[in-house]
């Protein structure tokens, strides 16, 4: 309010200038005693509003915000399909993305859409997928190969080039 309040000589003064230019010399000390009377409450009440407006909740250092942030992955497709990810798979140029509300398309590279997951916690494990941890079911060999069952029934492919991370991981035994 203080703020505001010293504000408003300066205000006026430019509300005076304003009004010299349009109307004329038309103003008496009067006119310009009201202009500052007017001016006054006016910027110390704007600038106690845009405070009160502005205020956010103090958030101590390394304490999270009450919302937990979500993969910039998931501003890209529509609404409806936005949920939790799971699993990322390459289809011809596109990207399968999958939440745990349906699939959708995505024109990307694969390397792109991984490094947009972040922060959810999640695996390359073959060079046309990537699937969420949170996401796996169970690991198993299928038909001697290792494939991942992720929670909506989908099974993926684990590559031997991405192997060590899964066991890292504690997917596969």
């Amino acid at each position: 309010m203080l703020g505001g309040a010293l504000a408003g000589p300066p205000i006026t003064a430019v509300v005076a200038i304003i009004n010299l230019l349009a109307f004329g010399p038309d103003t008496t000390p009067i006119g310009l005693f009201t202009l500052l009377v007017y001016c006054t409450p006016i910027a110390a009440a704007v600038t106690l509003l845009s405070a009160l407006l502005g205020m956010r909740p103090k958030v101590a250092k390394g304490e999270a915000m009450a919302a937990p942030e979500e993969p910039a992955l998931l501003d890209r497709l529509p609404r409806p399909q936005r949920g939790r990810l799971l699993h990322i798979a390459v289809s011809d140029h596109y990207v399968d993305v999958t939440t745990d509300k349906g699939t959708t398309l995505v024109l990307m590279r694969l390397s792109d859409a991984i490094r947009e997951t972040a922060p959810e916690a999640g695996l390359q494990v073959h060079r046309s997928h990537w699937i969420a941890l949170a996401a796996v079911r169970r690991g198993f060999r299928q038909g001697g190969k290792p494939v991942l069952e992720l929670e909506n029934g989908t099974v993926v492919p684990v590559s031997r080039t991405f192997m060590d991370a899964v066991k890292a991981a504690g997917l596969l035994g």
